[in-house]
């Protein structure tokens, strides 16, 4: 794929390094490689072996592409601003024409002006209403509700407003909502019979939860 974007792997370093994925807060792990361009990872792939501590049957494969990154070589650039964005009829404009202030006015916010009081609020807010939604056997608003309590949990963490202790607590609540949503995924797929699904992958899951169910 490097080679179909124009990258001459022949004359550039390109590594595979080990790099097992982790999300602590979701649950979801996967054994995987970065891939590195001269120095500096470019893309990554990952074989999920859990997702919401529910086991991937069979294991999913995910490829990420680093595409600032990418076009930084192709273009032939030091910095991700001096990217060009497009050429039109006014001139060039930019990567960082269009993002730049965004960045800036972003992180502002992020570690300087996020309310703390209120994210606290919010987090506590997305955490119940996600597990009344899963009361009500509705997993997917429960996921947006958890996606949510992880980006809060994440402007705390850059605003520096929570403690070394703390910050595991939050991370456990997250990942319980994670693992409960999965599970109740899992159940109202299988309810369904699991209609994507091959004939023979079907059959065989729904036994092997049967079984489960049974024990």
């Amino acid at each position: 794929s490097l080679r179909l974007l124009g990258i001459d792997t022949r004359a550039h370093d390109v590594r595979f390094v080990e790099d097992n994925w982790e999300s602590p807060t979701l649950g979801a792990w996967g054994l995987g490689w970065e891939v590195w361009l001269n120095g500096m990872e470019v893309t990554q792939f990952t074989y999920f072996q859990q997702v919401g501590g529910v086991e991937c049957y069979p294991v999913t494969g995910e490829i990420t592409y680093g595409l600032e990154r990418l076009c930084m070589y192709l273009q032939g650039v030091d910095s991700v601003y001096d990217l060009v964005w497009t050429d039109g009829p006014f001139g060039k404009v930019t990567y960082g024409d269009v993002f730049h202030q965004n960045e800036v006015e972003m992180s502002t916010y992020n570690f300087e002006h996020a309310n703390v009081p209120k994210l606290f609020e919010l987090f506590d807010y997305y955490e119940a209403e996600s597990n009344k939604l899963m009361e009500q056997e509705l997993p997917l608003p429960a996921y947006e509700m958890v996606v949510k309590a992880s980006h809060t949990f994440n402007l705390l963490d850059a605003r520096r407003a929570i403690s070394v202790t703390e910050r595991q607590r939050f991370i456990l609540r997250v990942r319980t909502l994670a693992r409960n949503i999965a599970k109740s995924y899992l159940k109202a797929r299988a309810k369904l019979g699991f209609p994507m699904a091959e004939a023979g992958l079907r059959d065989e899951v729904l036994a092997k939860l049967a079984q489960e169910d049974a024990a």
